[in-house]
């Protein structure tokens, strides 16, 4: 069986990829390959089945990948795979935001070209963008 995890980002992803993964013959990585791999948040056909393909890939009775860039994809991954599963993890705004503001201190991955902001060209791609 085929699993992508999805959630907002620090909202436990990485605890669910080790969740998954955890039994015998399970493959669960978390956010596998993304310095090269990444989905944009604009939906990118290309890449998308290029990743699919890599997914597909995995070893394992259960195998995926968990991460926050999927969320876009997940239609497109389902209409291809007919044993996959999708599991999402919530966790309340409040924690998420907080999370966020510390773990991305100095970067805005939101707002295209923020002078004040470090440019992060892995994930900034990742978010949706707002003035």
């Amino acid at each position: 069986m085929r699993v992508v995890g999805i959630g907002t980002g620090r909202c436990g992803t990485m605890s669910l990829a080790l969740l998954l993964g955890g039994g015998r013959d399970c493959t669960v990585s978390h956010e596998k390959n993304a310095r090269t791999e990444a989905l944009p948040w604009a939906f990118d056909p290309k890449r998308a089945s290029a990743k699919l393909e890599k997914l597909m890939r995995i070893p394992g009775v259960l195998s995926g990948d968990v991460a926050l860039y999927y969320l876009n994809y997940v239609e497109f991954f389902l209409e291809r795979v007919q044993d996959l599963r999708v599991v999402h993890i919530y966790r309340e705004k409040e924690s998420v935001v907080r999370s966020f503001l510390k773990k991305t201190a100095g970067r805005n991955h939101w707002m295209p070209n923020d002078p004040a902001a470090e440019p992060d060209p892995v994930w900034d791609k990742c978010f949706p963008k707002y003035p």
